[in-house]
């Protein structure tokens, strides 16, 4: 077990600075284009590079 998760006064939390409808709204196409691309066996547009 994480040493954080038996900490005293540790309090975690998700990230969910950008969980806005707004973004929703802006994600989903940028989403749908890499569904159609990935289908086709295209690259894909919108990946993070490690």
């Amino acid at each position: 077990m994480s040493r954080l998760l038996s900490t005293p006064g540790v309090v975690l939390t998700p990230h969910l600075a950008g969980a806005s409808r707004q973004t929703a709204a802006n994600a989903a196409p940028i989403l749908a284009e890499d569904v159609g691309r990935y289908l086709r066996g295209e690259p894909l547009a919108h990946t993070a590079k490690a």
